[in-house]
Protein backbone atom coordinates (compact mmCIF):
# COMPACT_ATOMS: atom_id res chain seq x y z
CA UNK A 1 0.00 0.00 0.00
CA UNK A 2 1.53 3.56 -1.20
CA UNK A 3 1.86 5.54 1.94
CA UNK A 4 1.06 9.41 0.56
CA UNK A 5 2.08 12.68 2.63
CA UNK A 6 1.40 15.76 2.80
CA UNK A 7 3.64 18.82 4.31
CA UNK A 8 2.28 21.10 6.06
CA UNK A 9 4.36 24.18 7.60
CA UNK A 10 5.11 25.22 11.31
CA UNK A 11 6.86 27.71 13.45
CA UNK A 12 7.74 25.19 16.12
CA UNK A 13 7.71 27.89 18.61
CA UNK A 14 4.34 29.15 18.19
CA UNK A 15 0.92 28.20 19.36
CA UNK A 16 -2.01 27.38 16.97
CA UNK A 17 -5.17 25.16 16.64
CA UNK A 18 -5.43 24.30 12.96
CA UNK A 19 -1.72 22.66 12.31
CA UNK A 20 -2.11 20.42 15.05
CA UNK A 21 -5.74 19.23 13.83
CA UNK A 22 -4.79 19.27 9.88
CA UNK A 23 -2.26 17.34 11.05
CA UNK A 24 -3.99 14.67 13.31
CA UNK A 25 -6.72 14.65 10.90
CA UNK A 26 -4.54 13.54 7.99
CA UNK A 27 -2.83 11.02 10.03
CA UNK A 28 -5.49 8.90 12.27
CA UNK A 29 -8.92 10.10 10.32
CA UNK A 30 -7.81 10.22 6.98
CA UNK A 31 -4.94 7.51 6.53
CA UNK A 32 -2.21 9.65 5.34
CA UNK A 33 1.00 11.33 6.21
CA UNK A 34 1.36 14.56 7.17
CA UNK A 35 5.21 16.13 7.05
CA UNK A 36 5.81 19.24 9.33
CA UNK A 37 8.31 21.64 7.89
CA UNK A 38 9.69 23.31 11.07
CA UNK A 39 11.16 26.71 10.21
CA UNK A 40 12.92 26.37 13.71
CA UNK A 41 15.40 24.13 11.81
CA UNK A 42 15.62 26.31 9.20
CA UNK A 43 19.65 27.80 9.44
CA UNK A 44 21.81 30.64 7.47
CA UNK A 45 24.65 28.35 8.21
CA UNK A 46 24.39 25.09 9.10
CA UNK A 47 24.58 24.10 12.78
CA UNK A 48 25.10 27.84 13.72
CA UNK A 49 22.48 29.27 16.27
CA UNK A 50 23.46 32.79 15.84
CA UNK A 51 22.03 32.34 12.31
CA UNK A 52 18.31 30.87 12.88
CA UNK A 53 16.16 32.35 10.67
CA UNK A 54 13.89 34.58 12.41
CA UNK A 55 10.97 36.71 12.49
CA UNK A 56 13.10 40.05 13.10
CA UNK A 57 15.49 39.06 10.21
CA UNK A 58 12.88 38.01 8.01
CA UNK A 59 11.04 41.55 8.47
CA UNK A 60 14.32 43.27 7.64
CA UNK A 61 14.31 42.11 4.61
CA UNK A 62 11.16 42.51 3.71
CA UNK A 63 11.89 46.19 5.21
CA UNK A 64 14.75 46.39 2.58
CA UNK A 65 12.77 45.27 -0.47
CA UNK A 66 9.88 47.54 0.64
CA UNK A 67 12.33 50.27 0.91
CA UNK A 68 13.62 49.83 -2.53
CA UNK A 69 10.27 48.89 -4.45
CA UNK A 70 7.18 50.18 -2.76
CA UNK A 71 7.65 52.96 -5.20
CA UNK A 72 6.28 50.65 -7.74
CA UNK A 73 2.31 50.31 -8.22
CA UNK A 74 1.22 47.20 -8.11
CA UNK A 75 -1.33 45.44 -11.23
CA UNK A 76 -4.12 44.20 -10.28
CA UNK A 77 -4.09 40.40 -10.71
CA UNK A 78 -0.16 40.58 -10.94
CA UNK A 79 2.86 39.41 -8.59
CA UNK A 80 4.58 42.47 -7.22
CA UNK A 81 7.86 43.58 -7.75
CA UNK A 82 8.69 42.65 -4.27
CA UNK A 83 7.06 38.99 -4.27
CA UNK A 84 8.91 38.54 -7.42
CA UNK A 85 12.67 39.26 -5.89
CA UNK A 86 11.59 37.75 -2.74
CA UNK A 87 11.12 34.25 -4.41
CA UNK A 88 14.50 34.38 -6.58
CA UNK A 89 16.53 35.90 -3.38
CA UNK A 90 19.82 36.78 -3.92
CA UNK A 91 22.25 34.84 -1.34
CA UNK A 92 23.87 38.34 -1.16
CA UNK A 93 21.24 40.79 -0.41
CA UNK A 94 18.58 38.01 1.00
CA UNK A 95 20.82 36.18 3.12
CA UNK A 96 17.55 34.96 5.01
CA UNK A 97 15.21 34.23 2.24
CA UNK A 98 18.01 32.60 0.21
CA UNK A 99 18.02 30.21 3.29
CA UNK A 100 14.54 29.83 3.54
CA UNK A 101 14.44 28.79 -0.24
CA UNK A 102 17.46 26.34 0.18
CA UNK A 103 15.71 24.86 3.36
CA UNK A 104 12.47 23.78 1.65
CA UNK A 105 14.53 21.83 -1.06
CA UNK A 106 16.70 20.14 1.88
CA UNK A 107 13.68 19.18 3.89
CA UNK A 108 11.72 18.09 0.54
CA UNK A 109 13.60 16.69 -1.73
CA UNK A 110 14.28 12.99 -0.33
CA UNK A 111 10.59 12.35 -0.30
CA UNK A 112 9.01 10.73 -3.62
CA UNK A 113 5.85 10.19 -1.60
CA UNK A 114 4.89 13.60 -1.23
CA UNK A 115 1.73 14.18 -3.19
CA UNK A 116 0.51 18.29 -1.74
CA UNK A 117 1.02 20.76 0.39
CA UNK A 118 -1.11 22.18 3.39
CA UNK A 119 -0.82 24.95 4.36
CA UNK A 120 -2.76 25.74 7.59
CA UNK A 121 -4.44 29.22 9.34
CA UNK A 122 -1.95 31.84 11.53
CA UNK A 123 -1.60 35.33 12.23
CA UNK A 124 -1.67 38.19 9.57
CA UNK A 125 0.45 38.58 6.48
CA UNK A 126 2.75 41.55 5.89
CA UNK A 127 1.34 43.46 3.45
CA UNK A 128 4.98 44.54 1.23
CA UNK A 129 4.13 41.02 -0.46
CA UNK A 130 1.60 43.22 -2.31
CA UNK A 131 3.06 46.46 -2.15
CA UNK A 132 0.80 47.90 0.43
CA UNK A 133 1.76 49.86 3.12
CA UNK A 134 0.88 48.71 7.20
CA UNK A 135 -2.66 49.41 7.61
CA UNK A 136 -3.23 51.23 11.20
CA UNK A 137 -5.06 48.00 12.51
CA UNK A 138 -2.18 45.19 10.69
CA UNK A 139 0.35 47.59 12.26
CA UNK A 140 -0.78 46.74 15.60
CA UNK A 141 0.26 42.71 15.10
CA UNK A 142 3.42 43.31 13.29
CA UNK A 143 5.16 41.93 16.39
CA UNK A 144 2.77 38.21 15.45
CA UNK A 145 3.58 38.26 11.89
CA UNK A 146 5.99 35.39 11.78
CA UNK A 147 7.53 36.96 8.64
CA UNK A 148 9.94 33.78 8.15
CA UNK A 149 7.08 31.78 8.45
CA UNK A 150 5.19 34.02 5.10
CA UNK A 151 8.40 33.86 3.37
CA UNK A 152 8.99 29.87 3.98
CA UNK A 153 5.23 28.97 2.95
CA UNK A 154 5.82 31.31 -0.52
CA UNK A 155 9.04 29.27 -1.53
CA UNK A 156 7.14 25.84 -0.22
CA UNK A 157 4.04 27.41 -2.76
CA UNK A 158 6.76 27.26 -5.39
CA UNK A 159 8.40 24.07 -4.60
CA UNK A 160 4.89 22.45 -5.11
CA UNK A 161 3.37 24.07 -8.17
CA UNK A 162 7.00 23.54 -10.25
CA UNK A 163 6.29 19.45 -8.80
CA UNK A 164 2.81 19.30 -10.38
CA UNK A 165 1.37 18.81 -7.17
CA UNK A 166 -1.76 20.28 -5.59
CA UNK A 167 -2.07 23.05 -2.81
CA UNK A 168 -4.51 23.98 -0.45
CA UNK A 169 -5.01 26.60 1.29
CA UNK A 170 -6.78 26.99 4.87
CA UNK A 171 -7.52 30.68 6.11
CA UNK A 172 -4.35 31.99 6.34
CA UNK A 173 -3.18 29.68 4.19
CA UNK A 174 -5.67 30.76 1.37
CA UNK A 175 -4.49 34.23 1.91
CA UNK A 176 -1.06 32.75 1.01
CA UNK A 177 -1.85 31.48 -2.32
CA UNK A 178 -3.52 34.66 -3.09
CA UNK A 179 -0.94 36.23 -2.23
CA UNK A 180 1.57 33.80 -4.38
CA UNK A 181 -0.67 34.23 -7.55
CA UNK A 182 -0.68 38.11 -7.59
CA UNK A 183 -3.61 39.00 -5.69
CA UNK A 184 -4.00 41.68 -2.46
CA UNK A 185 -5.79 41.56 0.76
CA UNK A 186 -8.16 43.45 2.33
CA UNK A 187 -6.31 44.81 5.79
CA UNK A 188 -9.52 44.93 7.85
CA UNK A 189 -12.91 43.18 7.32
CA UNK A 190 -16.05 43.61 8.94
CA UNK A 191 -15.89 39.91 9.64
CA UNK A 192 -13.38 39.22 12.00
CA UNK A 193 -12.53 37.06 14.36
CA UNK A 194 -15.49 34.82 14.69
CA UNK A 195 -14.95 32.67 17.99
CA UNK A 196 -18.05 30.45 17.99
CA UNK A 197 -20.50 29.75 15.49
CA UNK A 198 -21.13 28.50 11.98
CA UNK A 199 -20.84 30.55 9.29
CA UNK A 200 -23.30 30.76 6.72
CA UNK A 201 -21.67 30.92 2.91
CA UNK A 202 -22.76 31.00 -0.37
CA UNK A 203 -21.56 29.19 -3.60
CA UNK A 204 -20.75 30.92 -6.61
CA UNK A 205 -18.81 28.83 -8.84
CA UNK A 206 -20.48 26.72 -11.73
CA UNK A 207 -21.05 22.64 -11.53
CA UNK A 208 -17.29 21.89 -12.26
CA UNK A 209 -15.96 24.22 -9.73
CA UNK A 210 -14.53 22.12 -6.62
CA UNK A 211 -16.69 24.74 -4.22
CA UNK A 212 -20.14 23.11 -5.92
CA UNK A 213 -18.08 19.56 -5.87
CA UNK A 214 -17.90 19.57 -1.95
CA UNK A 215 -21.17 22.36 -1.12
CA UNK A 216 -23.75 21.85 -4.25
CA UNK A 217 -25.13 23.76 -7.22
CA UNK A 218 -24.36 27.63 -8.08
CA UNK A 219 -26.24 29.46 -5.23
CA UNK A 220 -26.35 26.83 -2.21
CA UNK A 221 -25.88 27.62 1.09
CA UNK A 222 -23.12 25.94 3.51
CA UNK A 223 -22.51 26.66 6.97
CA UNK A 224 -18.62 26.92 7.73
CA UNK A 225 -16.55 27.83 10.49
CA UNK A 226 -14.51 30.78 10.16
CA UNK A 227 -11.63 32.71 12.25
CA UNK A 228 -10.33 35.91 10.56
CA UNK A 229 -9.55 39.68 10.59
CA UNK A 230 -8.21 40.07 7.41
CA UNK A 231 -9.41 38.54 3.74
CA UNK A 232 -8.72 37.97 0.17
CA UNK A 233 -9.75 41.48 -1.88
CA UNK A 234 -12.30 40.48 -4.48
CA UNK A 235 -11.11 43.35 -6.88
CA UNK A 236 -7.28 41.48 -6.82
CA UNK A 237 -7.34 38.56 -7.44
CA UNK A 238 -4.58 36.33 -8.24
CA UNK A 239 -4.05 35.63 -12.24
CA UNK A 240 -5.47 32.21 -11.93
CA UNK A 241 -7.99 32.15 -9.10
CA UNK A 242 -11.63 32.88 -9.19
CA UNK A 243 -13.58 33.66 -5.67
CA UNK A 244 -16.24 30.51 -5.70
CA UNK A 245 -17.86 30.80 -2.29
CA UNK A 246 -18.56 34.52 -0.56
CA UNK A 247 -20.29 35.58 2.09
CA UNK A 248 -21.68 38.72 1.04
CA UNK A 249 -18.78 40.57 -0.25
CA UNK A 250 -16.19 39.05 1.51
CA UNK A 251 -14.31 35.80 -0.29
CA UNK A 252 -14.48 32.95 1.32
CA UNK A 253 -13.24 30.43 -1.35
CA UNK A 254 -10.49 31.24 -4.33
CA UNK A 255 -9.64 28.07 -6.76
CA UNK A 256 -7.97 27.47 -10.06
CA UNK A 257 -6.27 25.12 -12.20
CA UNK A 258 -2.90 26.09 -13.35
CA UNK A 259 -1.28 24.69 -17.17
CA UNK A 260 -1.76 21.95 -19.09
CA UNK A 261 -1.96 19.39 -16.70
CA UNK A 262 -4.69 21.80 -14.77
CA UNK A 263 -3.36 21.82 -11.45
CA UNK A 264 -5.47 22.58 -9.16
CA UNK A 265 -4.59 24.99 -6.15
CA UNK A 266 -7.31 25.58 -3.73
CA UNK A 267 -7.86 27.85 -0.74
CA UNK A 268 -10.55 28.59 1.62
CA UNK A 269 -11.68 31.15 4.28
CA UNK A 270 -12.49 29.02 6.44
CA UNK A 271 -11.78 25.67 8.66
CA UNK A 272 -12.87 22.58 6.94
CA UNK A 273 -10.31 20.82 9.06
CA UNK A 274 -12.93 21.46 12.03
CA UNK A 275 -15.09 18.97 10.93
CA UNK A 276 -12.91 16.20 13.05
CA UNK A 277 -12.40 18.24 15.66
CA UNK A 278 -15.36 16.22 17.91
CA UNK A 279 -13.67 12.95 16.61
CA UNK A 280 -9.88 14.03 17.96
CA UNK A 281 -11.17 15.62 21.08
CA UNK A 282 -14.21 14.38 21.93
CA UNK A 283 -15.87 17.78 23.88
CA UNK A 284 -12.97 19.58 24.35
CA UNK A 285 -11.65 22.46 22.61
CA UNK A 286 -8.92 23.58 20.98
CA UNK A 287 -7.44 26.83 22.41
CA UNK A 288 -5.88 29.66 19.91
CA UNK A 289 -4.26 32.69 21.92
CA UNK A 290 -5.95 31.61 25.68
CA UNK A 291 -9.58 31.50 23.55
CA UNK A 292 -11.75 27.80 23.59
CA UNK A 293 -12.67 27.59 19.73
CA UNK A 294 -16.34 25.87 20.78
CA UNK A 295 -18.33 25.24 18.23
CA UNK A 296 -20.84 22.13 17.41
CA UNK A 297 -20.08 19.64 14.63
CA UNK A 298 -23.47 18.88 14.10
CA UNK A 299 -24.03 22.91 12.65
CA UNK A 300 -21.39 22.69 9.56
CA UNK A 301 -21.88 21.26 6.42
CA UNK A 302 -20.58 18.30 5.02
CA UNK A 303 -19.20 20.16 2.37
CA UNK A 304 -15.99 20.57 4.66
CA UNK A 305 -15.78 17.15 4.93
CA UNK A 306 -15.61 16.73 1.10
CA UNK A 307 -13.03 19.91 0.86
CA UNK A 308 -10.32 17.81 2.71
CA UNK A 309 -11.38 14.24 1.06
CA UNK A 310 -11.24 15.96 -2.35
CA UNK A 311 -7.86 17.65 -2.27
CA UNK A 312 -6.41 13.81 -0.50
CA UNK A 313 -7.67 12.65 -4.22
CA UNK A 314 -6.51 15.17 -6.36
CA UNK A 315 -3.29 14.91 -4.60
CA UNK A 316 -2.98 11.02 -4.88
CA UNK A 317 -3.93 11.11 -9.32
CA UNK A 318 -1.39 14.12 -9.27
CA UNK A 319 1.44 12.58 -7.41
CA UNK A 320 1.12 9.47 -9.81
CA UNK A 321 0.60 11.29 -12.80
CA UNK A 322 3.71 13.06 -11.99
CA UNK A 323 5.55 9.38 -11.10
CA UNK A 324 4.15 7.61 -14.06
CA UNK A 325 5.95 10.82 -15.83
CA UNK A 326 9.00 10.47 -14.70
CA UNK A 327 9.28 6.75 -14.96
CA UNK A 328 8.90 6.81 -18.44
CA UNK A 329 12.07 9.74 -18.55
CA UNK A 330 9.62 11.97 -19.23
CA UNK A 331 11.24 15.38 -19.38
CA UNK A 332 8.92 17.80 -17.11
CA UNK A 333 10.93 20.96 -17.56
CA UNK A 334 13.71 23.08 -15.46
CA UNK A 335 13.56 21.61 -11.60
CA UNK A 336 10.76 19.07 -12.24
CA UNK A 337 12.42 16.48 -10.31
CA UNK A 338 12.95 15.50 -7.57
CA UNK A 339 16.86 16.73 -7.13
CA UNK A 340 19.18 17.66 -4.48
CA UNK A 341 19.70 21.13 -3.46
CA UNK A 342 22.70 22.24 -4.53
Amino acid sequence: MTIHRIAIPWDGKKAGYTRPICKKAINSQLGWKALEVDIQKARRKEGDAKHAVTHHFAMAELKKLANLHMVHKKKAHEPHRILKELLNPSKKELPYSYALKQFVKESLYAFDDLSGLLLPGGDHICPYLYGAEFGKETAKHIQDMTAHRTILELHLIDWFVSKRLPVLGICRGAQMVNIYFGGSLKQRVVEQFHWTGPSEVTVKGGKNTFASKAFGPKGSSAKTHSLHMQAIDPEDIGGILKATVKKGPIVKMIEGRLGDDKLPIIGTQFHPELWYKADMYGDANPIYQGKEIAFNKDLLDEGNDNILLMFLDLAKKYNKKRNDKLAKGADLGQGDALEAPK
